[in-house]
């Protein structure tokens, strides 16, 4: 799924602080993996790191990661626009999958289908492993639009601007494209969307607020909590249980994380206080992953993390991998249902982490 980061303002948090909450990461590396405190299970909390891809290639985006440890990605092609790429299981056998240059690859089900947007600014979704595409159909007054997230139906959500503002959609094969309503609001966008069509994004009140819509009246339902006093927040993802995760910032500028269930009002992820952190991605294990940076500026001097249901255990991945001296592991942008990450690193290159105990 793709998440977009957010403009999270704060105080910056010490790297003592953090530092200091190292030492009780060892308990929530055996958390993380389901093995029972008191056991030598402390090796297979390690993961082996994949570098996947194809040599030459600069790649500027990750799409996504499926079930089967299928990645979607796209990188430089040259000219306008990008080639899109697809890999077999466990990020093996990286290949282009053909059709003409794109500006983004955002999502991919597990059949492979992959949703992105053409160089015109158009959301489109290819047909099973990557082949052939069908444009969404956005109004044709829209300006451009973006295909988020897809799920197993196929369903696709995602946004489209217009002169009346950015919209939320959703595509069904069955159905084509329909614009939803969100709280009568005229700016909104639907992020992620799980296997039973639920819909989660972020509606303009001014600021962002997150919103859920359940199938199959899709109304929208805000998320807010107003006991955090949040001036901002920003849905990022969802799982098949209807657990949503994003990132927001207090009335006081201060940057945090939350959580929501099934519909209840945002909780926070209890995250260590000031971090400027953003959720990208959850599995149906509560397994979170994501990016945190100690001041606010760019992603490449962001750290890769992982927590379990709350955030107050945030694992730094680079620490749980073998890779090449002083690089560092920047975001882990996807988690899938076995516990394989897709993450940037600071060399340039995008690497999927696969849990030792599975091999």
């Amino acid at each position: 799924m793709l998440i977009t980061q957010c403009d999270l303002r704060g105080s910056q948090l010490k790297e003592t602080t953090v530092n200091f909450r190292k030492r009780q990461w060892l308990v929530t590396l055996l958390e993380l993996t389901g093995v029972a405190l008191g056991t030598s299970a402390y090796a297979q909390t390690r993961y082996e790191a994949l570098d996947f891809e194809p040599q030459g290639v600069s790649f500027i985006q990750l799409g996504g990661l499926n079930d089967k440890g299928w990645i979607a990605s796209s990188g430089a092609a040259g000219g306008d626009g990008h080639t899109a790429y697809l890999t077999g299981p466990n990020g093996r056998n990286n290949h282009p999958i053909g059709g003409d240059p794109v500006q983004s690859v955002n999502a991919v089900n597990n059949r492979g289908m992959i949703a992105g947007s053409s160089t015109r600014g158009r959301p489109f979704v290819t047909g099973i492993q990557g082949e052939g595409r069908t444009d969404l159909g956005i109004p044709v007054d829209a300006e451009y639009g973006h295909a988020y997230s897809i799920n197993a139906k196929g369903q696709v959500v995602g946004d489209y601007q217009s002169a009346a503002g950015t919209k939320s959609f959703l595509y069904d094969p069955q159905g084509g494209l329909v614009t939803l309503n969100v709280l009568n609001i005229n700016n909104h966008q639907a992020m992620a969307i799980n296997k039973a069509g639920v819909i989660v994004g972020s509606y303009a009140n001014p600021d962002w607020l997150p919103y859920v819509a359940k199938p199959p009246e899709y109304k929208a339902k805000s998320l807010l909590n107003k006991k955090l006093a949040v001036s901002y927040a920003q849905a990022t993802a969802i799982n098949d249980a209807n657990t949503v995760v994003g990132a927001f910032r207090d009335s006081l500028g201060m940057p945090g994380a939350f959580i929501s269930r099934d519909g209840s009002p945002m909780q926070d992820l209890g995250a260590p206080a000031g971090l400027y952190i953003t959720p990208m991605s959850i599995n149906d294990s509560d397994l979170i992953v994501g990016w945190y940076s100690y001041t606010y500026g760019p992603t490449m001097n962001a750290h890769a993390f992982a927590c379990q249901s709350t955030c107050s255990n945030l694992i730094e991945l680079t620490d749980l991998v073998e890779l090449p001296d002083n690089i560092v592991l920047n975001q882990a942008i996807s988690v899938n249902s076995s516990g394989q990450i897709l993450a940037t690193a600071s060399n340039g290159r995008a690497y999927l982490l696969t849990p030792l105990k599975q091999k």
